[in-house]
């Protein structure tokens, strides 16, 4: 029997960038990692955007289904400027082997 897993939880945009105006620092401790600052309140000028689809619960879904689990996904669409992306999003999972649900319970 295949197996099969609801995914209920978060999808969102993500935004990533690369520049050449940031700082790698050490916050002092021995075996701490440098981590990418930005001066506070400034303006960082960015070389590239890429925007990606990623959240916790179509990231989980989407790592099952590349593992050949049976994954479908729960979600809410936003109605802010990005949510019209969300059925092109869902979309993005399908290409990735995520599942529609034909059904969905609404917890109140």
């Amino acid at each position: 029997m295949t197996q099969r897993v609801c995914v209920i939880g978060g999808a969102t945009w993500d935004v990533f960038f690369t520049t050449t105006q940031a700082d790698l620092i050490k916050d002092g401790r021995r075996d701490a990692k440098p981590v990418l600052a930005f001066p506070y309140g400034g303006k960082v000028d960015a070389a590239d955007i890429m925007y990606g689809f990623g959240g916790g619960a179509a990231n989980v879904a989407i790592g099952l289904a590349n593992l050949g689990v049976r994954a479908d996904i729960v979600t809410r669409i936003g109605q802010d400027c990005h949510g019209g992306a969300g059925p092109r999003s869902c979309g993005l999972c399908g290409q990735r082997g995520v599942g529609k649900l034909k059904y969905a319970l609404k917890i109140v």
